[in-house]
């Protein structure tokens, strides 16, 4: 079950839609504290579009890349570090060999993260969030969902958004 209470803002505060007062009287306490992660509704039906469209062309993967993308997550966040949509951790390892060794460990983590080693300086590069604090603003969130499909079908050989 899910935690979401659709809110609309008015009079300086937020209030439970009229069809979500009940759940929001069983998940709310009065006067206790609560932290508020903004999603935006016109955002939903895109969300769900996109979402749709990368699980679309994650079941068109070869055998190979079956492999290296266990799911369209894996397959979103390897398109998001792609186009240049991710954050970046710099970690001096002690030697080189040392290096390799914590890039191998990175890579075993389970969440996607590409990898570079230079010496013993690894950088590390992870995905962007695409939702709450990691995108908040609606033009990045925008550009980088065209960016991740335009990569993907170009990527996967995709023309007018056939496979």
């Amino acid at each position: 079950m899910s935690d979401q209470v659709r809110c609309v803002w008015k009079d300086g505060a937020f209030h439970p839609k009229p069809e979500q007062a009940h759940r929001a009287g069983q998940i709310f306490r009065e006067g206790q504290d609560y932290f508020l992660t903004v999603s935006v509704a016109h955002r939903a039906k895109a969300r769900n579009m996109y979402h749709a469209r990368i699980r679309e062309l994650w079941h068109s993967l070869s055998e190979d890349d079956e492999k290296k993308f266990p799911s369209p997550s894996a397959l979103r966040q390897f398109a998001l570090i792609s186009t240049g949509w991710w954050t970046l951790e710099e970690v001096r390892m002690p030697s080189p060999e040392a290096a390799e060794r914590f890039a191998a460990y990175v890579q075993g983590l389970g969440q996607l993260k590409a990898t570079e080693i230079d010496g013993n300086m690894v950088r590390v590069f992870t995905a962007r969030s695409q939702s709450g604090p990691g995108m908040p603003d609606d033009d990045d969130w925008k550009r980088s969902i065209d960016d991740v499909i335009a990569f993907l079908e170009e990527r996967l050989g995709v023309t007018n958004g056939r496979i």
